[in-house]
């Protein structure tokens, strides 16, 4: 599976660091910028059935990226990241799994595409934190 995306500048996070979400970024991703020492967290809405949110980071050198998302509810959501030519890397979709995590290893340095999806008929906020490791 490829996705593919344009992509948007993010906003600056506020004072929690939060980073809050930047629609319509199903089709264009918003980007995060580099990984580093610490992780980055964005506030976002899942707004129901096959609804998708698109991430793009960069490793500036050889890492594993870690990413997990968490929401209050019932809702089905999914977490996954693919490399810079919108190839599928690693989709993490538990169906009672919450928070959804995942772990890419020795990946190489360059951009990656983080994807939200959801499998719910309703809307949810999440939170989703993606770290180099």
């Amino acid at each position: 599976m490829r996705w593919r995306g344009r992509q948007q500048s993010g906003r600056p996070g506020s004072s929690n660091g939060s980073i809050a979400e930047i629609e319509p970024n199903d089709v264009t991703a918003q980007i995060l910028g580099a990984l580093g020492t610490t992780d980055k967290v964005v506030s976002g809405n899942a707004g129901g059935r096959n609804d998708v949110d698109y991430y793009s980071v960069t490793l500036s050198a050889p890492a594993s990226i870690h990413m997990a998302l968490s929401w209050t509810g019932a809702q089905d959501l999914e977490v996954g990241v693919s490399d810079a030519n919108g190839v599928m890397i690693r989709n993490q979709d538990t169906p009672t799994g919450n928070p959804e995590q995942c772990t890419v290893t020795a990946r190489p340095a360059g951009s990656y595409l983080v994807r939200v999806g959801s499998r719910s008929s309703s809307a949810v906020a999440y939170s989703l934190t993606i770290g180099q490791r």
